[in-house]
């Protein structure tokens, strides 16, 4: 009888999928969450003989990808990939995000990215010391693009601004190849 029980169970396990995954990226296509979703799609698609197909959701530092996920029907057809602003910067700082960390069900970390401060050619600075410098004898002057507003990486400039005694101007967008 136990046998006959998990034989069943094991065939019921097998049977998934059985119709396309959606993977939602929570960036702009060219960003991180959309190159390493396009990775573990293809072979996740390989693996289980059906498509995982990468559907990419910019916007608001990964809230609206989040939203979409939290939203979708939890049976196991549509996973999220988000980054830790989105599952958790955005739910402290946007009241508009309307989820929680328990709408999900964490699998795995997938990766860990760095973080890059890089500047334009033709801004006077060739080195951070002389970018701090630059951006205090412009207060406000020095901009910084992310990929929104409680993203991961407005939260890094925000830090690092204040470290070095700077005031930043903050340009969201809704996605990038960073993001």
């Amino acid at each position: 009888m136990a046998l006959a029980l998990l034989a069943s169970r094991s065939s019921a396990q097998d049977a998934y999928p059985t119709h396309p995954v959606r993977v939602i990226a929570a960036s702009a296509a060219g960003g991180n969450p959309d190159v390493l979703a396009r990775i573990l799609s293809a072979r996740l698609s390989e693996i289980c003989n059906n498509p995982f197909v990468v559907e990419d959701v910019p916007g608001v530092g990964g809230v609206i990808a989040a939203k979409q996920t939290a939203a979708a029907r939890p049976d196991g057809y549509t996973l999220g990939l988000n980054d830790s602003g989105s599952l958790g910067i955005s739910i402290a700082m946007n009241p508009d995000a309307n989820y929680t960390l328990k709408d999900f069900t964490p699998i795995t970390a997938l990766a860990r990215l760095p973080t890059m401060l890089v500047i334009r050619p033709d801004v006077p600075a060739d080195t951070l010391a002389e970018f701090v410098a630059l951006a205090k004898s412009k207060p406000g002057a020095m901009s910084f693009g992310s990929a929104g507003t409680g993203s991961i990486h407005q939260m890094t400039m925000i830090i690092f601004a204040k470290a070095a005694g700077i005031s930043l101007l903050h340009v969201p967008y809704r996605g990038g190849t960073g993001s």
